[in-house]
């Protein structure tokens, strides 16, 4: 195998530097408290987290991370082969294809048999998109809670009525907005459209979650997106057990989890605009300048308590 980078690069990428740390002449017991206070008082880097990589593909952790040039994938257990959403350019349809080739990733596995005969998977290899056809760039619409995902083509992710779902837009419209929602949130909004209770529905156990390569902590938060008919986007099996996108699910069930994942650099973007606005309308609410329902204000606040 070849040793050169299968990294993907994007108009305005800056070249990486390495990093260095700073030495200290404070004591140890004012190092010590100045690590609690990085992490209280800073704009919170964490960056060395990914090996000081700023272009490190990491995951979305919420719907706010979301930010920039983002690769959508789906993996039905660890042990699966992970498909991503790609733009096939010479049909100009929306595809699912693998992250990677199923005898490469069954032979980066490692599996634990238990004594019942049961397998789990303990390591797998990174998942990173391979092609800038499986890379969207999200971007969140102002004021609301709503993102476009525009492909390399320029074109937009869209879903009509009936659920098929392409991307041959070139301009943005509410067909092409997508609501991106965390597990409870999804599933608040498909039993209140049912007209059923919503005081039962609690997070899934930290045990149903995915553990996969490539995610900073092992594990990742599942988000579901929406489109503006109500419908979910998911995996769909056809004739042949063929796999297809669809966006006409009712339900958020297995088949409409996704992973979205961006580099890190963006969704530190993502993350430091959110605390800018959070500081605005502390600052201004202290200030008694808040109008009540109105104003950049008013939308900051709303968007922080959103999120």
């Amino acid at each position: 195998m070849s040793g050169k980078s299968l990294r993907l690069s994007f108009k305005g990428d800056k070249p990486l530097k390495k990093k260095h740390k700073k030495k200290s002449g404070a004591s140890s017991s004012a190092g010590a408290d100045g690590k609690g206070k990085r992490k209280a008082d800073d704009d919170v880097s964490d960056v060395e987290d990914v090996g000081g990589d700023e272009q490190a593909w990491v995951s979305a952790e919420r719907p706010a991370d979301i930010n920039g040039p983002t690769f959508l994938f789906h993996q039905a257990s660890s042990s699966s082969t992970p498909y991503a959403i790609s733009v096939n350019t010479t049909t100009q349809r929306v595809e699912l294809v693998p992250c990677a080739s199923p005898d490469l990733y069954a032979s980066a596995i490692n599996f634990i048999t238990d004594a019942d005969g049961t397998s789990a998977a303990v390591g797998a290899v990174e998942i990173v998109p391979t092609s800038v056809h499986q890379v969207f760039v999200a971007n969140r619409q102002l004021g609301s809670d709503k993102w476009t995902f525009r492909s390399a083509e320029g074109k937009f992710l869209t879903a009509d009525r009936v659920g098929q779902v392409s991307a041959s837009a070139e301009a943005r419209g509410p067909q092409e907005e997508w609501e991106v929602l965390t597990h409870t949130q999804a599933s608040i909004v498909a039993k209140t459209l049912a007209g059923e209770d919503t005081e039962d529905i609690k997070p899934p156990p930290p045990s149903s979650a995915l553990t996969l390569a490539g995610s900073e902590t092992g594990a990742f938060t599942a988000l579901y997106l929406r489109s503006m008919h109500g419908h979910f986007l998911g995996i769909d099996e056809v004739a042949g057990g063929k796999l297809v996108l669809r966006a006409d699910a009712d339900q958020p069930g297995a088949g409409e989890r996704w992973e979205v994942r961006l580099q890190w650099k963006f969704r530190h973007e993502a993350r430091e605009r959110e605390r800018e606005g959070g500081a605005l309308v502390k600052k201004k609410a202290k200030g008694f300048e808040v109008a009540s329902g109105t104003g950049t204000s008013a939308r900051l606040a709303d968007e922080h308590a959103y999120m």
